[in-house]
This record gives structure tokens, C-alpha cells and sequence, in this order.
């Protein structure tokens, strides 16, 4: 289900706004394995691997993770100069905030 499809649901069940934020940022949450294997995949410093690496770092900051988005911007800050460091650094945080939203 795409965000606007889960806000217009939301919507029609006259669900409160804390109850549609959460819908949005479990859709979030639900998509960071495959907004991963986008980025691991792309070949490195790809314009592919930027622009989603670019997106990781505004949704995930938009949705409360501010320590997985500021790895995602260092990342895409590094593409060009030492990749492989950044995303050692993002991966951990991704799969924290995994863990983290999977015992809610």
C-alpha cells in the first residue's frame, strides 16, 4: 500500500492523527530491507545510490529515526571518498531501527 493510499484510509476511518502517522511510519519501517538492498546493490557512487540514500535521509528523519537519517546524509555527504565506511556505519542503524519498531 503506498503512503497517500494509507493516509486516505486512515482518513475515511476518521482515524485520529497519532493513529495515521504510525500507519505511515510502520509503511516506512516495512520498506528500509528493500531501500537497503537499493542501496547495497547500486553500484558504488552511482546516481542511483545517491538519490536513495538522498531519500533515506529525509524519510527517515521525517518519521523520528534522526540517527539513521544523519548516517544516510553522511553517506551520500561520502559517496565519492569512502563508501564502504559509510555504509558500514548505516547498516547497523538500519537494522537497529528494525529491531527497534519489530517489539513495538
Amino acid at each position: 500500500m503506498a503512503p497517500g493510499d494509507i493516509e486516505a484510509d486512515a482518513v475515511a476511518q476518521n482515524t485520529s492523527y497519532p493513529s495515521r502517522f504510525a500507519a505511515l511510519q510502520r509503511h516506512f519501517v516495512d520498506g528500509l530491507p528493500a531501500r537497503w538492498s537499493a542501496i547495497s546493490l547500486a553500484s558504488l557512487a552511482s546516481d542511483a545510490q545517491r538519490a536513495e540514500l538522498h531519500r533515506l535521509a529525509g524519510a527517515a528523519g521525517s518519521f523520528g529515526y534522526l540517527a539513521l537519517g544523519e548516517a544516510a546524509r553522511a553517506a551520500e555527504c561520502c559517496i565519492e571518498t569512502d563508501m564502504a565506511l559509510a555504509l558500514s556505519k548505516l547498516q547497523p542503524l538500519l537494522l537497529m531501527t528494525l529491531g527497534i519498531d519489530s517489539a513495538n
